[in-house]
């Protein structure tokens, strides 16, 4: 069977224009899914630092009250 010129363009082109849509799919999935962890790794990060910094915050409350109560014992 012979195909004309214009033929094997067009079909050329087809199997770009899929082989593009494939990969734009392809790679719109992934940029999707980097950008939701992203998003969930700086959640847990910061109530990863709230916590610590409550937990840094109730330890110098209790030093201090150590310190403060030294004396009298």
């Amino acid at each position: 069977m012979k195909m004309t010129v214009g033929a094997k363009l067009q079909s050329g082109f087809l199997i770009l224009s899929v082989l593009m849509g494939t990969i734009s799919y392809v790679s719109y999935s992934n940029i999707t899914n980097v950008r939701d962890s992203y998003a969930d790794l700086i959640n847990r990060k910061a109530a990863i630092v709230v916590n610590a910094k409550s937990i840094q915050n109730n330890a110098s409350q209790e030093i201090w009250k150590k310190s403060r109560l030294r004396p009298w014992i």
